[in-house]
Protein backbone atom coordinates (compact mmCIF):
# COMPACT_ATOMS: atom_id res chain seq x y z
CA UNK A 1 0.00 0.00 0.00
CA UNK A 2 1.40 3.42 -0.99
CA UNK A 3 1.78 5.83 1.98
CA UNK A 4 -0.43 8.93 1.77
CA UNK A 5 2.58 11.25 1.54
CA UNK A 6 4.08 9.31 -1.38
CA UNK A 7 0.70 9.08 -3.11
CA UNK A 8 0.21 12.84 -2.97
CA UNK A 9 3.78 13.40 -4.16
CA UNK A 10 3.19 11.16 -7.17
CA UNK A 11 -0.11 12.85 -7.97
CA UNK A 12 1.40 16.33 -7.75
CA UNK A 13 4.30 15.17 -9.90
CA UNK A 14 1.92 13.89 -12.56
CA UNK A 15 0.05 17.21 -12.66
CA UNK A 16 3.32 19.15 -12.85
CA UNK A 17 4.54 16.96 -15.71
CA UNK A 18 1.26 17.41 -17.58
CA UNK A 19 1.50 21.16 -17.06
CA UNK A 20 5.06 21.30 -18.38
CA UNK A 21 4.12 19.27 -21.45
CA UNK A 22 1.18 21.58 -22.11
CA UNK A 23 3.44 24.63 -21.92
CA UNK A 24 5.93 22.99 -24.30
CA UNK A 25 3.12 22.18 -26.72
CA UNK A 26 1.75 25.72 -26.77
CA UNK A 27 5.19 27.26 -27.13
CA UNK A 28 5.95 24.98 -30.08
CA UNK A 29 2.64 25.90 -31.70
CA UNK A 30 3.33 29.59 -31.15
CA UNK A 31 6.80 29.27 -32.69
CA UNK A 32 5.38 27.55 -35.78
CA UNK A 33 2.71 30.18 -36.23
CA UNK A 34 5.21 33.00 -35.83
CA UNK A 35 7.31 31.35 -38.54
CA UNK A 36 4.24 31.19 -40.79
CA UNK A 37 3.81 34.95 -40.41
CA UNK A 38 7.46 35.49 -41.32
CA UNK A 39 6.85 33.38 -44.45
CA UNK A 40 4.00 35.67 -45.52
CA UNK A 41 0.95 33.92 -44.05
CA UNK A 42 -1.82 35.92 -42.42
CA UNK A 43 -4.68 34.79 -40.23
CA UNK A 44 -8.01 34.03 -41.92
CA UNK A 45 -10.20 32.48 -39.23
CA UNK A 46 -13.27 33.97 -40.92
CA UNK A 47 -12.76 31.41 -43.72
CA UNK A 48 -12.87 28.44 -41.32
CA UNK A 49 -16.39 27.27 -42.37
CA UNK A 50 -15.41 27.07 -46.04
CA UNK A 51 -12.11 25.38 -45.21
CA UNK A 52 -13.94 22.85 -43.06
CA UNK A 53 -16.35 22.03 -45.89
CA UNK A 54 -13.54 21.56 -48.42
CA UNK A 55 -11.37 19.57 -46.03
CA UNK A 56 -14.27 17.28 -45.09
CA UNK A 57 -15.11 16.72 -48.75
CA UNK A 58 -11.55 15.70 -49.62
CA UNK A 59 -10.41 13.94 -46.43
CA UNK A 60 -13.67 12.63 -45.04
CA UNK A 61 -13.77 9.40 -47.03
CA UNK A 62 -14.83 8.28 -50.49
CA UNK A 63 -17.91 6.17 -49.79
CA UNK A 64 -21.48 7.47 -49.28
CA UNK A 65 -22.45 7.59 -45.62
CA UNK A 66 -18.85 7.15 -44.43
CA UNK A 67 -17.93 10.82 -44.21
CA UNK A 68 -15.95 11.73 -41.11
CA UNK A 69 -16.51 14.69 -38.82
CA UNK A 70 -13.85 17.37 -38.28
CA UNK A 71 -13.24 20.72 -36.67
CA UNK A 72 -10.79 23.29 -38.04
CA UNK A 73 -9.13 26.22 -36.30
CA UNK A 74 -6.11 28.55 -36.37
CA UNK A 75 -6.40 29.30 -40.08
CA UNK A 76 -3.68 31.04 -42.10
CA UNK A 77 -3.22 31.76 -45.80
CA UNK A 78 -0.82 33.31 -48.28
CA UNK A 79 -0.99 33.79 -52.07
CA UNK A 80 0.19 30.78 -54.08
CA UNK A 81 -0.12 30.34 -57.82
CA UNK A 82 -3.53 31.55 -58.97
CA UNK A 83 -5.05 31.09 -55.50
CA UNK A 84 -3.97 30.65 -51.90
CA UNK A 85 -2.06 28.17 -49.79
CA UNK A 86 -4.05 27.62 -46.60
CA UNK A 87 -2.74 26.20 -43.37
CA UNK A 88 -4.91 25.25 -40.38
CA UNK A 89 -5.31 22.65 -37.66
CA UNK A 90 -7.90 19.89 -38.03
CA UNK A 91 -9.35 17.80 -35.23
CA UNK A 92 -10.84 14.41 -36.17
CA UNK A 93 -13.99 14.31 -34.08
CA UNK A 94 -15.00 10.94 -35.54
CA UNK A 95 -12.37 9.10 -33.53
CA UNK A 96 -13.43 10.63 -30.23
CA UNK A 97 -17.12 10.08 -30.91
CA UNK A 98 -16.70 6.46 -31.96
CA UNK A 99 -15.00 5.27 -28.77
CA UNK A 100 -16.15 5.06 -25.18
CA UNK A 101 -14.85 7.64 -22.76
CA UNK A 102 -14.33 4.81 -20.24
CA UNK A 103 -11.84 2.76 -22.30
CA UNK A 104 -8.91 5.12 -21.85
CA UNK A 105 -9.15 6.40 -25.43
CA UNK A 106 -7.00 9.45 -26.22
CA UNK A 107 -8.55 12.77 -27.13
CA UNK A 108 -9.43 13.37 -30.76
CA UNK A 109 -6.26 13.55 -32.89
CA UNK A 110 -5.17 16.91 -34.28
CA UNK A 111 -3.02 17.48 -37.38
CA UNK A 112 -1.58 20.45 -39.22
CA UNK A 113 -3.19 20.76 -42.64
CA UNK A 114 -2.27 22.53 -45.87
CA UNK A 115 -4.91 23.09 -48.56
CA UNK A 116 -4.19 24.43 -52.03
CA UNK A 117 -5.56 24.83 -55.54
CA UNK A 118 -3.65 22.64 -57.98
CA UNK A 119 -4.08 24.94 -60.97
CA UNK A 120 -3.14 23.18 -64.19
CA UNK A 121 -1.90 20.21 -62.14
CA UNK A 122 -5.56 19.44 -61.41
CA UNK A 123 -5.59 17.50 -64.69
CA UNK A 124 -3.47 14.87 -62.93
CA UNK A 125 -6.36 14.08 -60.54
CA UNK A 126 -8.34 11.54 -62.54
CA UNK A 127 -10.65 10.61 -59.64
CA UNK A 128 -10.82 11.80 -56.02
CA UNK A 129 -8.58 9.74 -53.75
CA UNK A 130 -6.67 9.69 -50.47
CA UNK A 131 -3.04 8.62 -50.21
CA UNK A 132 -1.18 7.80 -47.01
CA UNK A 133 2.55 8.45 -47.04
CA UNK A 134 5.62 7.06 -45.31
CA UNK A 135 9.19 8.28 -44.86
CA UNK A 136 10.36 5.05 -43.21
CA UNK A 137 11.99 3.63 -46.33
CA UNK A 138 10.28 0.26 -45.96
CA UNK A 139 11.01 -2.32 -43.30
CA UNK A 140 8.94 -4.12 -40.68
CA UNK A 141 7.51 -0.99 -39.03
CA UNK A 142 6.46 0.35 -42.44
CA UNK A 143 4.64 -2.92 -43.09
CA UNK A 144 2.87 -2.86 -39.72
CA UNK A 145 1.82 0.73 -40.23
CA UNK A 146 0.53 -0.06 -43.73
CA UNK A 147 -1.68 -2.84 -42.33
CA UNK A 148 -3.04 -0.48 -39.69
CA UNK A 149 -3.84 2.27 -42.19
CA UNK A 150 -5.51 -0.24 -44.52
CA UNK A 151 -8.16 -0.91 -41.86
CA UNK A 152 -9.54 2.63 -42.12
CA UNK A 153 -13.00 3.02 -43.64
CA UNK A 154 -12.11 5.69 -46.18
CA UNK A 155 -13.26 3.92 -49.34
CA UNK A 156 -12.12 1.15 -51.64
CA UNK A 157 -8.47 0.25 -51.22
CA UNK A 158 -6.39 1.05 -54.31
CA UNK A 159 -3.44 -0.96 -55.62
CA UNK A 160 -0.18 0.95 -55.14
CA UNK A 161 2.54 1.11 -57.81
CA UNK A 162 5.36 -1.30 -56.98
CA UNK A 163 8.04 1.36 -57.48
CA UNK A 164 6.47 3.47 -54.69
CA UNK A 165 6.17 0.65 -52.17
CA UNK A 166 8.43 2.40 -49.64
CA UNK A 167 6.85 5.86 -50.00
CA UNK A 168 3.17 4.98 -49.64
CA UNK A 169 1.23 3.03 -47.03
CA UNK A 170 -2.22 2.82 -48.61
CA UNK A 171 -4.60 4.61 -50.96
CA UNK A 172 -8.38 4.83 -51.10
CA UNK A 173 -10.98 5.88 -53.65
CA UNK A 174 -14.69 5.53 -54.36
CA UNK A 175 -14.15 2.57 -56.71
CA UNK A 176 -11.67 -0.29 -56.75
CA UNK A 177 -8.67 -0.04 -59.02
CA UNK A 178 -5.09 1.15 -59.15
CA UNK A 179 -3.67 4.40 -57.83
CA UNK A 180 -2.57 5.40 -61.34
CA UNK A 181 -6.23 5.24 -62.41
CA UNK A 182 -6.95 7.97 -59.86
CA UNK A 183 -3.75 9.98 -59.80
CA UNK A 184 -1.33 10.37 -62.69
CA UNK A 185 2.46 10.41 -62.53
CA UNK A 186 3.21 14.12 -61.82
CA UNK A 187 1.22 14.17 -58.58
CA UNK A 188 2.36 10.68 -57.58
CA UNK A 189 5.93 11.97 -57.77
CA UNK A 190 5.11 15.09 -55.75
CA UNK A 191 3.34 12.99 -53.13
CA UNK A 192 6.44 10.82 -52.80
CA UNK A 193 8.54 13.91 -52.11
CA UNK A 194 5.98 15.12 -49.60
CA UNK A 195 6.48 11.89 -47.68
CA UNK A 196 10.17 12.71 -47.41
CA UNK A 197 9.26 16.11 -45.92
CA UNK A 198 7.17 14.49 -43.18
CA UNK A 199 3.64 14.72 -44.58
CA UNK A 200 1.62 11.62 -43.72
CA UNK A 201 -1.46 11.99 -45.94
CA UNK A 202 -2.54 13.65 -49.18
CA UNK A 203 -6.11 13.95 -50.41
CA UNK A 204 -7.12 14.96 -53.93
CA UNK A 205 -10.31 16.07 -55.65
CA UNK A 206 -12.14 18.92 -57.38
CA UNK A 207 -8.95 20.66 -58.45
CA UNK A 208 -7.55 20.83 -54.93
CA UNK A 209 -5.13 18.97 -52.69
CA UNK A 210 -4.97 18.61 -48.92
CA UNK A 211 -1.76 17.52 -47.18
CA UNK A 212 -1.50 16.61 -43.52
CA UNK A 213 1.41 16.50 -41.14
CA UNK A 214 1.75 15.71 -37.45
CA UNK A 215 1.85 18.61 -35.02
CA UNK A 216 5.19 17.22 -33.86
CA UNK A 217 6.70 18.20 -37.22
CA UNK A 218 7.97 21.70 -36.56
CA UNK A 219 9.92 22.50 -39.73
CA UNK A 220 7.38 24.84 -41.32
CA UNK A 221 9.96 26.03 -43.85
CA UNK A 222 10.44 22.50 -45.21
CA UNK A 223 6.69 22.00 -45.47
CA UNK A 224 6.07 25.25 -47.32
CA UNK A 225 9.08 24.75 -49.61
CA UNK A 226 7.88 21.25 -50.50
CA UNK A 227 4.46 22.59 -51.49
CA UNK A 228 5.92 25.30 -53.72
CA UNK A 229 6.22 22.75 -56.53
CA UNK A 230 2.54 21.82 -56.15
CA UNK A 231 1.34 25.25 -57.27
CA UNK A 232 4.07 26.06 -59.81
CA UNK A 233 3.15 25.17 -63.38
Amino acid sequence: MIPDELGWTLLIGMFLFAGVMLVVKYRARGAKEERLRVLGFETCDSEAPGLLATYTELAGGHLPGKEKSFQVARCFKRPAGAGFLYRFTATDLSVRHSRSIHDGAPVAPVSDVYLLDLGTRARAVLRPCSLFLSNLGGGMFHGLLAKLVATQSLGQKLELPAERATSFLAAFGAVQGKLEEHLSAPLVELASRAAEAGFFAAHFGHGKAVLETSQDMRDVDAQVNTLADWVSC
